[in-house]
């Protein structure tokens, strides 16, 4: 029989079948194959390695050792299924983690009973392959509704003959586009926050910005208002749907982009194009925080994090597997593995920093940094120490000091950029607002006015050199930043696109639609 002779074979199929779930319920996050093959690989080995110690140390019947040790890893990488059901009658981790060790001892019990059976072993062979079979058939069929055509980057965005660039620059300073994800405008700050900080608005006025009170978002969520603000136009509009529902998944179209919507913000856009054609390098940052702001390979420089922390695709790993068990009995290892850890000062800036202090790239060029701060998880109090692992809060005061600690931050950032790079552009924005005022799955049209205005009120400071300042319009959304950029790069009048704002609802019953608003 074949798991006589090939119990490897069935262990293969094991540790296969959770890491092809993963990537299926995950195409769209711009997940790769080779970004899960080191950890599969890890996995298999580590199994293969038990399956060869024990048989070593018993000379046991192969099925005897391959059944159990199957039927285990199954129910290891289960956790978060059982979790997850398990949540919808308590919220108690312990239980969670009870039901789970039930489920294992049960199961445990039973393939050790039956491992010798011809049948049972077929039974667990064929219970693989059939749950391998849905997520194969959707990894295989998609791909058609989620590409654009994929075109070289100078041929599907060119710098001529369009209504955003004309003639030759008349100046080529370096870019920086920083985004600090959530950071609400100032006007949401003191209206639905009731927090103001005076200070850090005179210290951005100090340095040549214009700053707006009171700018809004074209979109609320990062993965449409990113793509539009680089594309310099609307990805989606009203009417259109931005995803789909495949097996279950939300599955996301590409819009108006060349790719799809994460690669667009990785650099497959019409600003990385219109200025490496300009003779732009692209530098892009990507800490360790979110897999969406990821580098992707269009990038001349990618600025990683060198600290040694799981990343956010690591934790989604380990959260298929009861790693929460582990994390109570050590903080080494609960350090090892914590999510919230994305960078050693909690909100990155400093690591951004030094790295831009000690960026060696040739100028001019273009440096996108989307930072994943104030967004939750609150890591910093007001004064920036880095608050406690197993600290969970998410008040409104709580953000408001993350905010202040983000502010701190931002001002060590500014003050030595404009020092070493005193004629810079910078766009200091955000993505779109908190949306703490919105709980989970409301429907798209049911917010009201103080949740649109809350989810999408925005920080929006502009640094432009003297010539170009009278321009700028100091409320000017997203959608419009980069062609102001663009215009002062050529010496000439911006064309602006029409400002709309739309606001979407992947988690509620109206996902995949947009509706556009108006917050003003």
């Amino acid at each position: 029989m074949v798991l006589h002779r090939e119990p490897l074979t069935l262990l293969l199929s094991v540790v296969l079948l959770p890491f092809l779930r993963f990537f299926a319920h995950n195409l769209t996050e711009g997940i790769l194959p080779s970004d899960l093959a080191p950890y599969f690989a890890m996995a298999l080995g580590g199994v293969w390695s038990i399956y060869a110690g024990i048989w070593l140390a018993t000379r046991g019947d192969p099925p005897r050792i391959a059944i159990p040790l199957a039927v285990t890893t199954l129910v290891i990488f289960s956790y978060h299924d059982v979790a997850q059901a398990v949540a919808s009658q308590t919220e108690s981790v312990w239980l969670q983690l009870g039901a789970w060790t039930a489920a294992l001892v049960a199961s445990l019990a039973i393939s050790v009973s039956f491992a010798r059976r011809r049948g049972f072993q077929l039974f667990v062979l064929f219970a693989v392959l059939a749950n391998m079979i849905p997520p194969a058939v959707h990894v295989v069929r998609f791909g058609l509704p989620s590409r654009g055509p994929g075109l070289p980057l100078a041929e599907a965005y060119p710098l001529e003959g369009n209504d955003i660039w004309s003639g030759k620059p008349v100046r080529t300073p370096n870019i920086y586009l920083i985004v600090a994800d959530s950071y609400p405008s100032l006007t949401q700050l003191r209206e639905y926050y009731h927090f103001e900080e005076p200070g850090f608005v005179r210290f951005l006025r100090s340095k040549g910005f214009l700053v707006s009170p009171d700018t809004y978002s074209n979109f609320n969520l990062t993965r449409l208002s990113m793509p539009s603000t680089l594309n310099m136009e609307y990805v989606f509009e009203e009417g259109e749907a931005y995803a789909e529902s495949h097996a279950g998944a939300l599955v996301w179209l590409p819009g108006r982009t060349n790719r799809d919507m994460v690669e667009a913000i990785a650099g497959d856009n019409r600003s990385v194009s219109f200025l490496q054609q300009l003779g732009y390098r692209y530098v892009h940052y990507e800490g360790r925080s979110f897999i969406l702001t990821r580098c992707r390979g269009y990038e001349d420089r990618c600025i990683e994090s060198s600290i040694t922390v799981a990343s956010e695709l690591e934790h989604q790993l380990l959260s298929l597997t009861p790693y929460a068990a582990i994390v109570v009995l050590s903080d080494e290892f609960r350090l090892a593995i914590q999510p919230r850890r994305r960078s050693t000062t909690g909100t990155g800036i400093p690591e951004l920093t030094e790295a831009l202090t000690e960026l060696a790239v040739e100028p001019p060029f273009f440096v996108y940094a989307h930072l994943a701060t104030p967004h939750r998880p609150f890591l910093n109090d007001s004064q920036c120490r880095v608050l406690p692992l197993d600290y969970n809060r998410a008040s409104n005061q709580d953000f408001v000091q993350q905010v202040q600690c983000v502010n701190r931050h931002l001002r060590g950032l500014l003050s030595r950029l404009l020092a070493q790079d005193p004629d810079a552009i910078i766009l200091l924005s955000s993505d779109h607002g908190p949306r703490h005022s919105v709980p989970a799955r409301t429907a798209l049209y049911s917010l009201n006015d103080v949740q649109i205005r809350e989810s999408l009120g925005i920080l929006n400071a502009i640094r432009l050199p003297q010539a170009c300042r009278s321009s700028a319009q100091t409320n000017l959304s997203p959608i419009n930043q980069m062609r102001l950029v663009f215009a002062c790069l050529g010496g000439h009048a911006p064309n602006f696109f029409e400002e709309q704002h739309f606001i979407a609802r992947p988690d509620s019953p109206d996902r995949g639609g947009l509706r556009r608003v108006h917050p003003r």
